[in-house]
């Protein structure tokens, strides 16, 4: 799983510094994400790569980052915490987050085929649901592809598997509701 994971970072570090993207896709987002997580003491970053696209919120007493690269939490030096795995089986306790953040993560979570992908990112909202404490809040940033996009990814889908799968909106709003009842969706467009 690591080794995989750990070759993207090199990739990951230099899209991430590249003034166009940060001003195209991340500026924004972070500073939303960040306003957000203000009062939450303990915030677990889901596929939090080898840096932080958000500040540090104030109030923050632990900021832990899950990723499936060691070599991506080793270069990460804004994380209090690393635990390298899956979103599909988080090593922590029940209740012991009070923010989950998915700064453009959940699309990774990929399987070999589009039901596996579906099985995962369903285990995955369901550790969200178990690790946050009552009240908890889960930030997704994500891209929800356009609808002409869908029918061009599954196609490309069928032919071999692909290292990501965007979600749309609708999609993603309903398994998130149906794995973390009672929770409240709002969309923001960017």
């Amino acid at each position: 799983m690591s080794a995989r994971a750990d070759a993207d970072v090199p990739r990951l570090l230099h899209n991430a510094d590249q003034p166009g993207a940060r001003r195209t896709f991340y500026a924004k987002q972070a500073h939303v994400v960040t306003l957000r997580l203000v009062g939450s003491p303990v915030i677990l970053d889901v596929g939090c790569g080898p840096r932080l696209m958000y500040q540090r919120p104030p109030g923050t007493e632990w900021l832990l980052g899950l990723d499936p690269s060691d070599q991506a939490l080793q270069h990460n030096r804004a994380l209090d915490g690393r635990i390298q795995g899956s979103a599909t089986k988080i090593d922590l306790a029940s209740a012991s987050v009070d923010a989950i953040v998915c700064f453009y993560s959940l699309h990774h979570i990929v399987g070999r085929t589009l039901t596996e992908t579906l099985a995962r990112v369903e285990a995955s909202l369901r550790e969200f649901r178990r690790v946050l404490a009552p009240g908890g809040l889960l930030l997704v940033v994500e891209v929800s592809p356009s609808w002409w996009v869908v029918p061009l990814q599954r196609l490309a889908w069928a032919v071999r598997p692909w290292p990501m799968f965007f979600w749309t909106g609708s999609t993603l709003r309903r398994l998130v509701e149906e794995e973390i009842p009672g929770s409240r969706c709002d969309r923001i467009e960017f």
